[in-house]
């Protein structure tokens, strides 16, 4: 779709007829402005849409505006105020009855506690949309509101969740291949679920596919989070100055639509990419600014995220008790989030840190919290690092069969070199054993190859020492 709104649109806006203006028209012009990035224009036809309709008293038209203005403010990350103009919404159209109204605004509020990162409760939000179309085979409504839960499970880590709705939203969709922007709202989020499952080679193309479907819209904002996406398979293939390069602009586009919730995200991963080559000054200062920005959204999973930042940042300079602090303010926000992509990583991460300051009670117990945690998520790779840990801080009671065991569940972490590094340098911390001291050497040394931290040449210096 190509957008070219002017003339007719302005000659009618234009009208004489106060009495008579083109609502729907106007909304139609401030989509068009927002997709290509005029949201100040954007929004300024939005509140004349509003501000028009409470003069007509025409309720319809008030809650229709409302929902309108809604969607842009949320889009925007003002959701306090976008909540409110759903809730003024909804009660219009529950006065009337209105069923296709309150499937958008239940809708909205769902999307809408997604920008608070309360993905549980947008859930609940989209069953309730749902009851409003059940029966109703109208494939818009239904794909629009499938797209929408399929996200929510994909922050919490709920992968197959994930595919099964968008298998159901392609068939949807059958043969309309003329409508780009759901293929490639599709086609991106299935290229993110095998990211993060670290199938790298299904995920390229897929990603690669999305945004120039997304280019074809014209679509700024759309663009911008594609890139977004690419950049991240980039950072997790360590192609770190590819994946800056593509961050910066994403900030730059970011900055200059006023999108917080993802400039707050972009200040995240870059300051990731500088912690990961050595920069962690630069790394303090984004992860502070992600904190910051997050802060003015109050949203929990940038603030929470930011905390995690900066917990590594403290580990990577010897100091685990700041860290362990950070650790847990991190913690603080993830457990109100209950996002399987993040909370399980941030509980892990507390143990280990509990056992670089040798507190193995509370290690212990952090243990068997993040078992839970990651039994619940379905994550494999956290369970793996409970089970080991559980061996680790037994060995003093059996330390022949502990052993034994750490080492039978390490050959389940084939090419996981920085789990191994760690696991040898605690079995030789604990066991005092030369084959450790080698075994971690050699892995902390492939590690420094490819990224020379300054956590792994303190640790090579230890083991060399």
């Amino acid at each position: 779709m190509h957008y070219k709104p002017r003339i007719l649109w302005r000659q009618l806006a234009d009208s004489d007829r106060i009495s008579y203006r083109p609502v729907p028209v106007w909304q139609a012009e401030a989509e068009v402005l927002e997709t290509v990035g005029q949201w100040e224009r954007a929004e300024q036809i939005l509140r004349k849409n509003l501000e028009w309709a409470w003069g007509e008293k025409a309720p319809r038209h008030i809650a229709d505006a409302c929902c309108q203005l809604s969607h842009f403010l949320r889009m925007r990350s003002q959701y306090s105020e976008a909540m409110a103009l759903a809730q003024e919404a909804e009660a219009i159209y529950q006065q009337e009855n209105n069923g296709s109204g309150l499937f958008q605004v239940y809708r909205l509020m769902g999307c809408i506690h997604q920008g608070w990162s309360d993905h549980k409760k947008s859930i609940a939000f989209f069953e309730k949309a749902r009851t409003f179309i059940e029966g109703d085979e109208e494939s818009e409504k239904r794909f629009e509101l499938s797209m929408s839960m399929a996200i929510a499970y994909y922050w919490l880590a709920d992968y197959e969740n994930v595919l099964r709705i968008l298998e159901d939203s392609r068939r949807l969709l059958g043969d309309r291949r003329y409508n780009i922007r759901k293929q490639a709202a599709a086609t991106h989020l299935l290229g993110r679920v095998y990211r993060e499952r670290q199938d790298y080679q299904r995920a390229q193309p897929l990603l690669e596919q999305a945004l120039d479907l997304f280019k074809i819209t014209g679509d700024i904002l759309s663009i911008a989070m594609a890139w977004g996406s690419m950049a991240g398979l980039y950072l997790y293939q360590g192609r770190y100055q590819e994946a800056l390069h593509i961050y910066q602009e994403q900030k730059q586009i970011m900055e200059r639509l006023g999108e917080k919730y993802y400039l707050a995200c972009v200040h995240g991963d870059i300051s990731s990419i500088y912690f990961e080559i050595g920069d962690l000054e630069g790394a303090r200062s984004s992860a502070e600014e992600e904190y910051r920005i997050g802060s003015q959204i109050e949203d929990k999973l940038t603030m929470g995220d930011a905390h995690f930042h900066l917990a590594l940042i403290f580990e990577e300079e010897d100091n685990w008790q700041q860290a362990l602090a950070e650790y847990r303010s991190a913690l603080v926000y993830a457990e109100q989030v209950q996002s399987g992509l993040f909370l399980p990583d941030y509980l892990i991460a507390e143990v280990w840190c509990l056992c670089a300051l040798e507190k193995t009670d509370q290690a212990r117990e952090a243990v068997e919290r993040t078992r839970l945690k990651a039994a619940a998520f379905k994550r494999t790779d956290v369970e793996l690092q409970c089970r080991l840990l559980d061996r680790l801080l037994d060995l003093e009671e059996n330390q022949a069969q502990g052993v034994e065991a750490i080492l039978k569940i390490l050959q389940e972490t084939e090419g996981n070199d920085s789990l191994k590094a760690k696991v040898y340098y605690w079995l030789w911390r604990k066991t005092q054993g030369s084959e450790y001291r080698l075994r971690a050497r050699e892995a902390y040394r492939r590690l420094s190859a490819d990224n020379p931290r300054v956590l792994y040449q303190r640790r090579l210096a230890e083991l060399e020492g």
